[in-house]
């Protein structure tokens, strides 16, 4: 079981076979092809889905993921700097350096360049402002709806003029829309 997209459908309703299988796919080899399921595991020990939460395996198994260079995992990881989980201290630093090798990973990952445009938003000069509108105007362009909230304040903010307030004006419409 190489698992690419999530995970199947008939272990949804079935929490504890899912992470049964879900491990063995994580645990018959460590190549990149295991490395969504790796991250799924650590998914499952962070929520305690099917099993008791423990942030301790649900870092390793993080970790193990993004070793592999698994954009979602390096990610994930940033997250969990970023908003000090899985026992991890806080660290700005440490968040937006796993964004950038989750972006640097996938370039078509939409929450990799979400949050690594937050990152650069965050240090507010103007070639970082810059980087995170092509960041946010691509990832929204994929989908993400996130990105393109956080484009229209951005729009609306930072870069404001007629223009771009009627730019906002549409993506907002879209993110509304859905």
């Amino acid at each position: 079981l190489v698992l690419r997209s999530g995970i199947p459908n008939f272990l949804i309703e079935d929490k504890e076979n899912a992470f049964k299988y879900m491990l063995i796919a994580a645990e018959s080899s460590s190549t990149k092809d295991n490395a969504p399921a790796m991250d799924w595991i650590s998914i499952f020990y962070e929520q305690g889905y099917g099993i008791d939460r423990d942030d301790l395996k649900a870092l390793y198994w993080k970790k193990k993921a993004a070793d592999l260079g698994y954009s979602y995992a390096l990610n994930n990881l940033g997250w969990a700097y970023e908003q000090g989980e899985l026992g991890l201290e806080r660290d700005m630093t440490m968040a937006q350096d796993y964004y950038r090798k989750s972006y640097a990973e996938d370039k078509d990952c939409g929450i990799c360049m979400t949050n690594l445009g937050r990152m650069y938003e965050l240090e507010s000069g103007p070639q970082e402002l810059v980087m995170a509108k092509i960041l946010y105007s691509k990832a929204f362009a994929l989908g993400d709806l996130e990105a393109g909230n956080l484009l229209a304040v951005l729009e609306l903010g930072a870069f404001a003029d007629s223009s771009s307030i009627e730019e906002a004006k549409s993506i907002l419409e879209v993110v509304v829309m859905g």
